[in-house]
């Protein structure tokens, strides 16, 4: 899979990752995307299994946004240490008027509080995202 990768390095990481989407037929997506959701809520759930304080507000939480099935184009957003998925969104505000599908993805233990981040470290993260950007994948992506 070929991606393009743009890093912004302050306080926080950015990542990004264009994908071009094949002719993938509509249940193939929706399949995808429930999935991609399914597997975010359990993560939710976790969260608040760790700490019952814990919300998960619409601004942390991963998001897929379905785009123009004619311009046949994803973005995949990973956010910086800390983060979540909604910091994420205005940059990917152009590639939404321009109808690809956005995809912003949320590693395990950031959005929340110090008690959730404290109990997942890298290895989690890393096959967290690697699963997620398989899920994407599986999509029939091909590389731009």
């Amino acid at each position: 899979m070929k991606y393009t990768n743009l890093s912004v390095t302050f306080l926080l990481f950015f990542s990004f990752f264009s994908l071009n989407l094949a002719a993938a037929n509509e249940s193939c997506t929706k399949a995808s995307r429930q999935e991609f959701l399914s597997l975010n809520e359990a993560l939710y759930q976790e969260y608040r299994d760790i700490d019952t304080q814990s919300s998960m507000t619409t601004y942390k939480k991963a998001f897929w946004i379905e785009g123009n099935p004619k311009v046949n184009k994803a973005l995949f957003l990973a956010h910086g240490y800390m983060g979540s998925p909604g910091e994420m969104k205005y940059l990917a505000e152009p590639f939404i008027k321009a109808g690809w599908s956005i995809i912003g993805f949320l590693l395990p233990g950031h959005g929340s509080t110090h008690f959730v981040a404290n109990v997942y470290k890298h290895p989690r993260w890393s096959n967290s995202l690697k699963i997620q950007l398989d899920l994407v994948s599986k999509q029939q992506f091909p590389a731009s």
